[in-house]
């Protein structure tokens, strides 16, 4: 867990803040109604996140 941390801390912020939401269990459109956003931005943002964070996990 902490090799995830770390991983988080070194990405952008904005990704950074949208995975820890979805880890606190916020539906996508929690997320878009706080980031003034689409649901559809917010899948495709969580998705560049979750696939940087991945490539920063296993470089």
């Amino acid at each position: 867990m902490q090799h995830v941390r770390e991983c988080l801390e070194e990405m952008n912020p904005e990704y950074r803040k949208l995975i820890e939401w979805k880890w606190n269990e916020k539906s996508n459109r929690e997320i878009a109604c706080a980031f003034e956003w689409t649901e559809g931005a917010v899948k495709q943002k969580l998705h560049r996140a979750r696939k940087a964070l991945r490539k920063k996990m296993n470089p």
